[in-house]
């Protein structure tokens, strides 16, 4: 429970910070556009979740291997088929920034959660 406590708290954090980002008149234009990419961002997360469920609730094995590292570069693998948009090469992309905290905050939900991923 207090994984999903600590990413709950991370999401909604970084949300409210989104929301202070679009409260600014210079991204207004952008709100729609990045409200998207950070859906397909969280969907893209789900996606390389849902394709490893099975060997993530295999207690036979020790070690599986999906390490913060392996599953940041699924989520981006799976985000630049859907948008086009190449995470590991951010550059030109404005909301760049959310996006990679975004995927970092991941990365840390799955850091703390080897223990558990791993039995």
């Amino acid at each position: 429970m207090k994984l999903y406590s600590s990413a709950l708290t991370r999401v909604v954090t970084l949300l409210f910070l989104s929301g202070l980002l679009f409260s600014l008149p210079a991204f207004a234009a952008n709100e729609a556009e990045t409200g998207e990419l950070i859906v397909k961002l969280l969907q893209s997360g789900r996606v390389v979740i849902t394709e490893h469920q099975e060997l993530i609730n295999d207690p036979a094995k020790g070690n599986k291997g999906f390490t913060p590292d392996y599953m940041a570069d699924k989520m981006i693998q799976k985000y630049r088929e859907k948008t086009g948009i190449d995470l590991s090469q951010p550059a030109g992309v404005p909301q760049s920034g959310l996006l990679l905290t975004l995927l970092e905050s991941g990365k840390e939900v799955v850091a703390e959660a080897q223990p558990v991923l791993n039995k």
